[in-house]
């Protein structure tokens, strides 16, 4: 099975990426502890009000976190990573603090008062059912806005990955495998756990 770059250099991108989130995230305090620079003001702002991908592509906001990638693979990086990347870039800005739960195990929490899941099982069909990056892009900050906990930052990384990753190369896999079933399963893990 061929991989993608990303996928390949997962956990680098994974740490480069959260401590970019982390620079627009955290305190100066501890930013400093950490040694990571302070991201350039406005920066959650304008990837916010970007609506689709090509909007966050030519950001200077994006520039800025695609030239913390490493040179080599930012040489050899297609389409296909830089959206990836994009995306990536685009959905974290809603991410205002992390907890230790992924996407899918937040959503299908149990209300406090009502509990029910907080996402309701409509809407986490609809982000099932996202067919194109955009349309993703558009459901993951609508559930992430809806949550009560923001996920961990690395596991969303991961899903992007795997989800773009099916995107591109949809030849036959293993359900048990794909991110949408592994979405499934966290979300009504959680979602029975309440009752």
């Amino acid at each position: 099975m061929k991989q993608n770059r990303l996928t390949l250099n997962s956990e680098k991108l994974k740490s480069i990426i959260h401590r970019w989130w982390q620079s627009m995230m955290l305190s100066d305090e501890q930013l400093q502890h950490l040694n990571i620079p302070k991201a350039a003001s406005g920066t959650r702002a304008r990837l916010q009000r970007c609506q689709t991908l090509n909007d966050i592509l030519i950001t200077p906001d994006f520039q800025s976190l695609w030239n913390m990638l490493p040179d080599e693979y930012r040489q050899q990086a297609s389409t296909q990573d830089m959206t990836t990347c994009a995306l990536i870039a685009g959905v974290c800005v809603f991410i205002r603090n992390e907890s230790e739960q992924s996407l899918a195990t937040l959503a299908g929490m149990p209300d406090k008062k009502s509990k029910k899941p907080v996402v309701s099982g409509m809407r986490f069909a609809r982000l099932q059912a996202a067919r194109m990056p955009d349309d993703l892009l558009r459901y993951l900050r609508r559930t992430i806005k809806q949550l009560e906990q923001r996920p961990k930052v690395t596991a969303l990384v991961g899903d992007i990955q795997q989800w773009m990753f099916e995107y591109h190369n949809p030849y036959p896999r293993k359900a048990d495998e794909r991110i949408r079933m592994k979405w499934s399963m966290d979300y009504f893990r959680a979602a029975s756990s309440g009752k």
